[in-house]
């Protein structure tokens, strides 16, 4: 099974071998970027690559992404075969710890 890395890889490699530009970057970086159509958040990270991609290989001209779920929340429909975007999602959480004495004694 492939990792989403590797089918970013994979893409921009099919890219340069079809004739694309190493040093064009085709996708937008500004407020037209790709977000989600209901938080209206933008994407990060390699989330911004992989759409970017994916809107330039099937000729999408609207930076705007959902699930499944979210188009039927507001009463949209999904075109018959149009297959998911994988995304990668990081959550980072904050743990608080315990400190022994000693330690909360230091001072730095």
């Amino acid at each position: 099974m492939s990792t989403v890395y590797q089918e970013v890889t994979d893409s921009i490699i099919k890219q340069l071998e079809n004739g694309a530009m190493p040093w064009i970057k085709p996708w937008a970086t500004d407020s037209t970027a790709d977000k989600n159509f209901l938080s209206q958040a933008p994407y990060k990270g390699i989330n911004r690559l992989m759409l970017g991609l994916s809107s330039m290989v099937q000729g999408f001209n609207t930076p705007v992404w959902a699930s499944f779920k979210q188009w039927q929340t507001v009463g949209a429909t999904v075109r018959k075969g149009e297959k998911v975007q994988k995304l990668s999602f990081t959550h980072r959480s904050l743990r608080r710890i315990k400190l022994p004495a000693i330690a909360r004694a230091i001072t730095y």
